[in-house]
């Protein structure tokens, strides 16, 4: 396993070059990116930023929705040796200015003409910070370039192929990749400084529960600045070569899913919710022996997925009577909600209400919960086990200084402990 997200990608590139990494919606089809394509853009855009000065250690911005531009910034950035800060795009320009001062950003990419309006009005005292904007209106202020002339800077950036070969190889685990700020409802933003070695240990984590192939296709819908969606469907789609299909927001989740038909699904309690309500509103219509078939079905879909979680093999009764399920009507139900492919669903960012067995039972999918590396120390969860009784808690109060936790997991503190603390990262506050 690479230890770097940096060679994670270019891995990813070499052994699946002509694979479909990446797929976006143009003028209503899904077209494909291959490795090797999106390879080719990353290395054109980290040269485009090394010309307008972005080093390593530097905090680029990155402000935009699920997009083929969002990756390659991020792969860009993190080549040079750089960090990204990603932010909601429903952030406020006081939050927005927040989060670039306290994190000492000095670039911030985003996507549209709205988003850069708001970037703006954020930054209006601050000459220094830069904007790129991906779709860029017809005029472009002072201090903004389009997306794609930073992809042409590369052919005069002082950066040569050979120069950003050297950059990305020289990126190391304990090297800081993000700061990802918490959501402020408890007080100030605050920074969450992770590694390399954070999110390249989730990968290496979920590989030993999941089991995916160059053939895999992922829905991508929550935000890419959710570090849950950022690690599990997107840098472990790429370790496994397999394809990320960007989602075209929420009205259209439904519509994609029929599209690409995934294998992998990767979302949050209250989608799922959203999900099952489907399930029970189309079934409540039921009587009579299709209402008897449908709770037989659902019976046996938990049988088969309990045990798939569990690490078990189905039992030669319940495989007989799935496979019977399945052409009565599971099939039926799978092909009107596009999850006839569906292999796994992964439920992560908090914990599954017990319902939530409903979409496994019909799908009879795996659903490994929990790969959560934000706030705390990356950790992929399995099954999150019970609370430890007589064993509580709690977070500080805002200002309180005192015997805290501070600074960075060492990925490696030797034979002689499980952990050691690291002091915080020079230059975070």
């Amino acid at each position: 396993m690479p230890g770097t997200l940096t060679e994670l990608f270019q891995r990813a590139a070499a052994e699946h070059a002509q694979c479909a990494a990446l797929q976006h919606k143009v003028d209503g089809e899904y077209r494909s990116i291959t490795y090797a394509a999106l390879a080719r853009r990353v290395m054109r855009f980290a040269r485009g930023l090394a010309a307008l000065g972005v080093e390593a250690g530097d905090r680029v911005a990155i402000i935009a929705e699920n997009r083929p531009e969002w990756a390659v910034a991020d792969l860009a950035t993190l080549a040079l040796g750089a960090i990204n800060v990603p932010l909601f795009t429903s952030l406020s320009p006081a939050q927005i200015r927040y989060i670039l001062d306290h994190s000492g950003a000095r670039l911030v990419i985003v996507s549209n003409a709205s988003l850069l309006r708001t970037v703006l009005q954020a930054t209006s005292d601050d000459v220094d910070v830069r904007v790129v904007v991906m779709d860029p209106p017809a005029s472009l202020p002072d201090g903004a370039v389009a997306f794609d002339a930073v992809l042409e800077l590369a052919d005069g950036s002082p950066l040569t192929e050979e120069g950003y070969h050297a950059a990305w190889v020289q990126v190391v685990p304990d090297q800081l990749a993000s700061i990802v700020y918490t959501s402020g409802t408890t007080g100030e933003p605050k920074g969450v400084m992770l590694t390399h070695a954070n999110f390249v240990s989730n990968v290496r984590a979920a590989h030993e529960v999941l089991r995916f192939t160059r053939r895999d296709v992922l829905v991508s819908f929550l935000p890419l600045s959710h570090v849950l969606e950022r690690m599990a469907a997107y840098y472990l789609a790429l370790s496994w070569g397999a394809c990320v299909a960007y989602s075209e927001g929420p009205r259209h989740l439904r519509d994609n899913i029929l599209e690409v038909r995934p294998t992998m699904m990767l979302l949050v309690p209250r989608v799922y919710e959203v999900f099952q309500e489907g399930i029970e509103a189309r079934m409540a219509k039921l009587e009579g022996l299709p209402r008897r078939l449908y709770e037989w079905s659902f019976r046996v879909g938990r049988a088969r997925a309990t045990a798939l979680n569990e690490g078990r093999i189905p039992s030669l009764g319940v495989a007989v009577q799935w496979a019977v399920a399945k052409l009565l009507f599971i099939r039926k139900l799978h092909a009107a909600m596009g999850l006839d492919r569906l292999r796994y669903f992964v439920c992560g960012g908090g914990r599954a209400a017990p319902r939530d067995g409903m979409v496994h039972a019909f799908t009879g999918s795996k659903h490994p919960r929990g790969v959560r590396p934000d706030r705390k120390l990356a950790r992929h969860i399995r099954e999150p086990p019970e609370a430890v009784p007589n064993r509580h808690r709690r977070i500080a109060p805002e200002g309180r200084r005192g015997a805290h936790l501070r600074g960075r997991r060492d990925p490696r503190p030797g034979p002689q402990c499980h952990a050691r603390v690291l002091p915080p990262a020079r230059g975070h506050r």
